[in-house]
């Protein structure tokens, strides 16, 4: 079997997020935290060269991401849940759905950085904005995925331990209570 046949298989793998909004909201909060602690401490895209207001600057990056996922929950997410698409969600369609987050997360970060830290828009460097949001969430995401994969294969193969030793269990018990009349 090959490289690319075995990460096929892996991005097919039945991936049933928790439908939980606290939970959600909980993550959604952590990696925008995450996001504003990791710009404030390596300082990438400029960000250490600033004098002034670089923790507000780092904390406001850190609220677009919150923002810029929100509303995409609010619009795509609400299409994906109505539409059934969800009912099929592999660990590849999760990891194109948060593509599609990060999207969004770089379209509110550009708005943000382009006003309140330049003054001004300049739409040709959009796709830079993109380039750094995917530099930054790429590998938390990946790694979120991982995880969420892995705690969610350990407790769906319990469950079925569990069944299964049931099942043997109440198989047993049929087999001694046989009587001699």
């Amino acid at each position: 079997m090959n490289l690319t046949h075995k990460i096929a298989q892996i991005f097919g793998r039945p991936f049933q997020e928790e439908e939980n909004r606290l939970e959600y909201f909980k993550i959604l909060l952590s990696v925008s935290v995450f996001i504003a602690l990791f710009l404030y401490i390596f300082g990438p895209f400029g960000i250490s060269s600033l004098e002034s207001n670089k923790f507000l600057i780092c904390l406001g990056f850190g609220s677009m991401t919150f923002l810029g996922a929100f509303v995409y929950r609010i619009t795509v997410g609400q299409i994906l849940f109505r539409t059934g698409f969800r009912e099929r969600w592999t660990l590849g369609k999760w990891v194109i759905n948060n593509l599609g987050i990060m999207i969004f997360v770089s379209f509110a970060n550009f708005i943000f950085a382009r006003l309140v830290v330049f003054g001004f828009i300049q739409w040709n460097l959009f796709p830079s904005m993109v380039y750094g949001t995917f530099m930054v969430g790429i590998i938390p995401i990946m790694g979120l995925g991982g995880f969420l994969l892995i705690r969610q294969e350990k407790k769906y193969q319990s469950i079925a331990k569990e069944i299964n030793q049931q099942k043997t269990s109440h198989a047993k018990s049929k087999h001694t209570d046989v009587s001699i009349f």
